[in-house]
């Protein structure tokens, strides 16, 4: 038991650490990606222009990661809602008890299947 949640912690830790290194890598190329367009843009056009064309593309994709966000919370938040409906309505309905036989295949069937997500 404590072993597999050494080996969790364990795995949770180096996905951290792995997610970081190409966070901070990622950044770094976005910072010369950036330099080299303003380079570009100041000998095509003026720096002001320049400027203006980096600084549209930075909002225009800000803007769309926070039009994602918003949208994703909004289906998370009716999702949450579908589920307490269905909850309530199941709390409702009394569970009708099944016989033994189809009991003992359920549960046999659940544990295989709890089995098979193991591997």
């Amino acid at each position: 038991m404590l072993n597999g949640v050494k080996q969790a912690a364990a795995d949770a830790a180096r996905t951290a650490a792995l997610l970081s290194v190409g966070l901070l890598i990622l950044l770094i190329g976005l910072g010369f990606l950036t330099l080299s367009a303003w380079i570009y843009l100041s000998i095509t056009y003026d720096a002001l222009t320049a400027s203006l064309i980096i600084g549209c593309c930075y909002a225009g994709v800000g803007l769309i990661f926070i039009a994602v966000a918003l949208l994703s919370n909004g289906s998370r938040r009716r999702h949450a809602i579908r589920q307490q409906r269905l909850q309530a309505a199941a709390s409702s309905v009394p569970p009708k008890s099944p016989p033994l036989v189809q009991a003992f295949l359920y549960g046999m069937q659940a544990g295989l299947n709890a089995g098979a997500r193991r591997d």
